[in-house]
């Protein structure tokens, strides 16, 4: 991302613990308000954005000025969020991998994706196309 540009840096988790948290809260909100479960992400990086906005409410890292309520309503999102981010992925396969990896923006934030320990779709629930071309949990 270059300098003065308009669109803004993707979420990122590194854990809970992650000092850095607190500057991608208004991002993380954006990302809450306009979700649209029927939708569904443009590029890989949302998708991994959405995972990771996912992330945070499940670990209940939000926007200190959210209510209670506001609070309540994007954790009822987190489930939609995943399985967006889900679908998106699962959807891939040796058809459309190469075209999907080309417009990946970083490929640091692909190798977190891939080879962190976090809950991720289970080979079954992969195209079977797709099988022995991704990494999947062991």
């Amino acid at each position: 991302m270059t300098e003065g540009s308009e669109e803004p840096k993707q979420v990122k988790f590194y854990g809970p613990t992650d000092f850095a948290s607190y500057w991608q809260f208004e991002r993380i909100g954006q990302i809450i308000s306009q979700f649209d479960a029927t939708g569904a992400p443009r590029t890989i990086a949302d998708a991994i954005e959405l995972y990771n906005v996912q992330l945070y409410i499940e670990s209940g890292i939000l926007p200190v000025a959210y209510s209670p309520v506001e609070r309540a309503a994007a954790e009822a999102l987190a489930p939609r969020m995943r399985a967006v981010a889900y679908k998106f992925i699962g959807a891939m396969d040796n058809t459309n991998l190469v075209a999907h990896l080309t417009g990946f923006r970083t490929i640091t934030s692909l190798i977190f994706w891939t080879f962190s320990p976090r809950p991720r779709p289970s080979s079954a629930a992969m195209p079977e196309s797709c099988s022995g071309h991704l990494p999947m949990p062991g």
